[in-house]
């Protein structure tokens, strides 16, 4: 055994600090410690690090439940809580009764990324229906960040929030968008 401890297996030894061209090659719903997360995995596509994977989470919002998370921690009463939320036009039977609807948070990680992979059109995104669907269409995107240690005593890589970057050479690698991109 050397010197250095090396990582656990599957994950990477691309260092903080890489500005790197990225492929989702999977997105999914992911229940994690504070709550659902879009669990995706990213492919390095150019460079020195090609071929490099990692995974990567953003947080996803459920608008009435988070909402009722940040009245708490602000000490207010689950009576107060229950007004608010009938002011501001949500229906509930019980104010922590669980939540279906998933949304993205605007400023979050992963409304950066669609920024960047829409090249700011967010009107793309609503062509899908739900999170589910909005995920499985980012499979095959591509857009650049830098890296960050994250985790726990920085023990794994992961892309940070706020140096997300559109792809110069391609935002899709959907063929029937590249398709209807031809000149006929």
């Amino acid at each position: 055994m050397g010197l250095i401890q090396t990582r656990s297996e599957g994950t990477s030894q691309i260092p903080a600090g890489e500005k790197l061209r990225w492929e989702i090659t999977s997105a999914e719903v992911d229940e994690g410690m504070h709550g659902p997360q879009a669990k995706m995995i990213l492919q390095v596509i150019e460079g020195e690090f090609l071929g490099s994977v990692i995974t990567d989470w953003s947080k996803l919002s459920r608008p009435r439940l988070d909402f009722v998370a940040n009245l708490r921690n602000k000490n207010y009463t689950d009576d107060k809580i229950a007004d608010i939320l009938r002011q501001r036009g949500y229906k509930f039977d019980r104010i922590d009764e669980p939540e279906e609807e998933l949304v993205v948070s605007e400023g979050g990680k992963l409304y950066k990324i669609l920024v960047a992979m829409f090249d700011g059109d967010l009107s793309k995104v609503d062509q899908y229906s739900n999170i589910d669907d909005l995920l499985d269409g980012l499979v095959g995107r591509t857009f650049v960040a830098v890296t960050k240690n994250r985790g726990q005593d920085d023990k794994y890589t992961g892309i940070t929030w706020d140096m997300i970057y559109t792809d110069p050479k391609g935002g899709a690698k959907d063929p029937e968008e590249d398709f209807d991109k031809i000149a006929w």
